[in-house]
């Protein structure tokens, strides 16, 4: 590390939000990899918090970590939500701890590099990027195909429709009907059509593409100006907000292989609803609401 270097680190500060909600074990071994990946190499602070669990196991988190001065449980009466419940921790990193970069990350997420915050200060010295992500590895270890942008407002419209169309279907009980089976696949193809093609070039940097939500760096150029990120929604198309967001303050945003984070998937959801219908309906409840204050915010 240069003197510059060592100079820009030791003026900010590190903060991980950790949502936490039912799913215990998936956030202590979230916890865990940082600590023992960064516990000899950096200065950092973790909040965790708890999401209004029923289980008891917000309070089991706080007891277990209790004796960590650097870990900090925050214990909500009520389910506030994704975006919510990490701003309650985004502003408590913020304002408590005094930390100007933020890592919002999911607890279903293994942090697997000793480097992480020094390649985090090292991009940010070399360009002021508001929001900065890693290359994601699924648990089958392929790679979180990158997102090149977010789709008009018509899309979004049409999206929508299909997708009150597939839930209504459902509630009917016409699951394995042809027709939702179509709708299913008009679906897929949605999702997957802003995609970056299978073979796209992962292995190197790219600015101003959608980044995923499992986990966001949030520079001083983020934090000094937001208090977390859109609150409208309960839970899907945070993507997306935080893409328009950026664009709407012209701040930029970058992907990076040189960070690189785990990701289970859908632990939490997934111990919510415990059957396919029910995780479907769940879903796509929440994509409608979610889409309905998207296709908003794209009108304003």
């Amino acid at each position: 590390i240069s003197a510059n270097q060592y100079k820009c680190h030791t003026n900010h500060k590190f903060g991980f939000v950790i949502l936490h909600y039912l799913a215990y074990e998936s956030t202590i071994e979230c916890v865990d990899s940082i600590l023992n990946c960064l516990n000899h190499t950096n200065i950092y602070e973790v909040v965790i918090v708890d999401n209004g669990s029923s289980n008891n196991s917000g309070k089991l988190i706080d007891s277990k970590y209790k004796d960590k001065n650097n870990i900090h449980v925050i214990l909500l009466k009520d389910n506030l939500g994704f975006a919510k419940g990490n701003n309650i921790g985004f502003q408590y990193a913020k304002k408590n701890l005094n930390c100007d970069f933020i890592c919002m990350l999911n607890n279903d997420t293994i942090l697997s590099q000793n480097t992480f915050i020094d390649k985090c200060y090292e991009i940010y010295q070399h360009h002021p990027y508001a929001v900065i992500g890693p290359m994601i590895i699924r648990k089958d270890n392929t790679i979180q195909p990158l997102i090149k942008t977010i789709r008009s407002r018509k899309f979004y419209i049409l999206y929508r429709n299909f997708i009150r169309l597939e839930l209504f279907m459902s509630y009917l009980g016409f699951n394995t009907a042809k027709i939702t089976n179509f709708i299913v696949h008009i679906l897929q193809i949605f999702r997957r059509s802003n995609q970056i093609h299978e073979g796209a070039d992962y292995e190197n940097s790219q600015t101003n593409i959608r980044l995923h939500g499992c986990c966001w760096i949030f520079t001083p150029q983020f934090v000094n100006k937001f208090q977390g990120i859109n609150n409208k929604t309960f839970l899907y198309r945070e993507e997306e907000l935080l893409y328009i967001l950026l664009c709407k303050n012209n701040l930029e945003s970058i992907y990076t292989p040189e960070l690189r984070i785990h990701h289970l998937e859908d632990v939490s959801t997934d111990m919510i609803v415990n059957t396919p219908k029910k995780k479907r309906e769940f879903i796509y409840r929440n994509e409608i609401a979610s889409l309905k204050i998207l296709i908003n915010e794209m009108k304003a």
